[in-house]
Parts: structure tokens; sequence; C-alpha cells
């Protein structure tokens, strides 16, 4: 039937580069340049779009597959190179003015459409912890290893989109500045019911589905363009990058009546369940201690005249984790209540002589040495498991800790009272257990808004670090048995 078929009747064997694109034309709807009917979320999985785009980038290996299959044949193979070269040629020039690059996203959120000038492969240490990291094309396709059913290997999809497409390699904290301003000039030229995007250098070769206006749905309100809106990539965090971007026209870039038929496709939930989960570690990655730090009690939690609660750092340090006291501004004022925690306030000539600042607070002998304890056994290997600085760390006093708080990605844990100041390591297996499990709550707690609860994202940092929490602690268990 092969032969029937291939033959006699012309049939393809497989399908060929056009063929592909056609299937992602299908995917991307008609307010983006494609054919899907505009408001319809598209039926595919992210393992599909890892196939299509796989499939693409055989097109166009010039390399490893040739030398593989052509070997002795110097002819054939130099003709087979200029053929996948002028396949890239082509896929480049197809990608930067058609939104055929698919950023899937999950709970009926809207898909992003964008063109290659506007998609980027990865971002820079600089950035990593603000929102733009999760649109990177590394978090969706970066898979590596992968085996085909065949036996050989997925191809690189990095090198198809960075070195064949021309996609931004590595999106820099510059490269941010940049699209802010070029979107702030042009803000000023749009009428008011355009929506206001990044500016991509080649605008005008995107503009096949890239100009796209505001229409009016039903219910009145707006239907998303499927570009990466300035909220998109910063959110909130927009004061890290030194300016405030434009209005923009809501705070995830798209309307939300679409429908959840996206939430069926668990890859692309998990997937961006993993890429959050990652940001929450990298912001406590990028976190820096300060010397004071002042936040409201959370509305849930606070009645009314209850004071807000500051944390202020104390005079001591043990391998870069520091120490706090976490109370309300009344509190941190009476040096009784202070003294009760092993706390004292320095003044006065004393304080000159030993070069400490006055105001600052100190720690009592008995204090830092509960602190140094309960650093060592549970703070220190908790940053080496989880691959986040000391610094990132603190050990927390006072009424206002609770079981720990998470203050703009620093962590401060709890100090027990009566944690035992001359043992270094954890009085039980279950202690340091607690501790992990408490580590990635208050981790979660910096994904907050971004779809997914805190139980979910503290569900998945356990289930991501557990298998290596377990190793660790089954070889401490064997040496500790060898002795």
């Amino acid at each position: 039937l092969e032969v029937w078929f291939c033959d006699i009747l012309g049939v393809k064997r497989s399908p060929g580069m056009f063929q592909y694109l056609q299937a992602l034309e299908r995917i991307v709807p008609s307010s983006a340049g494609g054919m899907l009917k505009s408001g319809t979320v598209p039926k595919v999985g992210l393992a599909f779009l890892r196939q299509l785009y796989g499939a693409l980038a055989i097109q166009t290996d010039t390399a490893d597959r040739i030398d593989r299959d052509l070997e002795g044949q110097a002819e054939l193979k130099r003709l087979r190179a200029d053929i996948a070269r002028g396949h890239g040629a082509t896929l480049s020039h197809i990608f930067a003015s058609k939104r055929l690059v698919i950023l899937p996203q999950p709970r009926g959120r809207p898909w992003k459409f964008l063109v290659s000038s506007l998609a980027y492969w990865t971002v820079d240490e600089g950035v990593a912890d603000l929102p733009c990291a999760k649109f990177s094309l590394d978090s969706f396709y970066g898979v590596k290893g992968q085996k085909r059913s065949d036996g050989g290997s997925e191809p690189d999809l990095r090198r198809f989109f960075v070195e064949v497409l021309g996609v931004k390699e590595v999106l820099t904290r510059q490269d941010l500045m940049d699209r802010l301003h070029q979107g702030s000039s042009r803000s000023v030229s749009r009428s008011p019911g355009q929506p206001q995007t990044i500016a991509a250098d080649n605008e005008e070769e995107g503009s096949a589905g890239s100009e796209v206006e505001d229409d009016e749905s039903e219910e009145g309100g707006a239907e998303d363009d499927g570009m990466l809106g300035l909220q998109d990539m910063l959110g909130n965090d927009a004061s890290a990058l030194g300016i405030v971007p434009p209005a923009s026209r809501s705070s995830t870039g798209g309307s939300s009546r679409h429908a959840n038929d996206a939430a069926a496709n668990g890859d692309v939930e998990a997937n961006a369940l993993k890429a959050l989960t990652a940001r929450c570690t990298e912001r406590t990655r990028a976190a820096k201690p300060g010397e004071a730090m002042y936040s409201a009690a959370e509305g849930s939690r606070r009645s009314a005249g209850t004071e807000e609660v500051s944390m202020s750092r104390v005079e001591w340090s043990h391998q870069g984790v520091c120490l706090y006291v976490c109370a309300s501004p009344s509190f941190l004022s009476s040096a009784e209540a202070l003294g009760q925690l092993g706390i004292s306030v320095a003044s006065g000539k004393a304080a000159r002589e030993e070069g400490q600042k006055r105001g600052s607070f100190l720690a009592s002998p008995g204090l830092q040495a509960k602190a140094r304890s309960f650093a060592s056994a549970v703070l220190l290997p908790l940053a080496r498991l989880f691959q986040v600085p000391a610094s990132s760390f603190a050990v927390g006093v006072g009424p206002g800790i609770g079981r720990g708080r998470n203050q703009n990605g620093l962590i401060c844990m709890n100090l027990p009272e009566q944690y035992n100041e001359r043992d270094s390591r954890p009085q039980s297996h279950s202690d340091l257990c607690l501790w992990f499990c408490e580590l990635c709550r208050l981790l979660a707690e910096n994904g907050g808004g971004e779809g997914f609860t805190t139980a979910e994202l503290s569900s998945a940092l356990t289930a991501e670090y557990l298998p290596r929490f377990l190793e660790v602690q089954g070889s401490r268990g064997s040496r500790k048995g060898k002795r």
C-alpha cells in the first residue's frame, strides 16, 4: 500500500516543512494571523508543540544528520546541506513575519503568539526573579536528553530557535529597559483603543496579526491579542528596573473570557508550575538582607488596632546568615521587651569604642550561641540543598516572626526558644523534615498571584527537592552507622 499511495498516487511519505508550518498556523488564532477561530483555545499540548518544532528543526539540520545518513556520498551530502540551509533561511523569514512562536499558558489563560524578534530563549540571572522568566522559550522547549521511540535523540531546540530563527538567546536587564522605553514612546502615538505591547525591532514585518485592534467581546470586555505586554513581563516588579512602565490593559495582558479548555492540557500546566517553582527559588537567591524591613500585617490575620510588623537587623552574622528581631514598633522601642529576647541597644561611649552604630541592636552571648547553632544545623544545610546563598537566609526572633517569614524573598526562620545551643546538629531526623517543609512553604510565597495557590507551589517545591533531601539524609545516616 505504501508503494501504491506514495509512488503511484504521489502521496508524501512524511510531512514536509510547509505541512508542519500549516499545522502551526492552525494553532494560531486568526487575530494573530493564523487559521484558528478567534476566542478558541488550542486543543494541543506542550508535548505536541515540542514535536512540531523538533520536526522543523530536523528540516534545517545541516551537520549531524546529514553526516550520519550520507557517509561517503560527498556530492549528495553537499546537496542536502544546501537544501537544509535554504529551509533555515525560509523559516527565519516566515517566523520573523508571522507569530508562530507559541507559548502555551495553563488554566485557561490566554496563550502567547510571538514573532521571532519578540521571543527569547532564556533570561539573565539579574532578571531571573521577574515574571519575564516564565515566558522564556527554555522554560517551554528546553528539554534535553530525551529519546525518541526509534532510539534517536530529540533535536536541539535551542539551536533551532536561536541559530536558525534568530531568537535572542539571553534577555538582559538592559534589553528590558530598551523594550520598556520603546513601549513608552509608542504609547504616546497610540489611540486609546489600541493594545499596548512591547515594540519589536521589525514591527513592520510582523504586522500580519501583530497590530490587533481591541475588539469588544459580547460581554463588553477586550479580546486578548496574544502579545507579551508590559505587565506580562514585569508584573508589579517594574521598580526593580528603576522605572515605572506605562499603564497596561490588565495585569495578565489578556481577557479572562477564554474557556478553561486549556486546563485539560496537563503538560502545559505542569510545565508552568515547574517554571514557577524555579522562579520561587530564584527570587530567594536574589534576595539581599537589609538593615530594616517593614511590612503591614496580612489582611486576613490583622484585626482592628493591630500594629504593623517590622524586621530589624541585629549586629550578628554567621557564614552569611543574619539575625533579625521581628516585632511591632512599640515592642522594638522597649528595652525591657528586647532584653527578654537577649537583645540590647548600642548607645553611648561604649558603642563608639566598639565601632558600633548608635541605636543598633546587639545580641547577647547566649543568643549568639543559639543562633550560630541553629544556622549551622538547619539553615546552612538547607541552603546547600536548595542551592541558595546563605545570605538569603536569616534567623528570626521576636513575637512577630510566627512560624517564619518571607520578606521580599529573604527567608527568616523562627529560632525555637528551646533550641539546644550546645548541639550544632538537629536532635532528630524529624527536626530537619520539619524545617524542610517550612522552607518549602515560605519559598512558595514568592509565587503568589501567578495562578497557582501557595499550597500547590509548596507541594511542587517539596516534590522537586524531596528526593535530594532523602538522599542527603540517607548518606548521613549511613556515615553515622559506620561510626
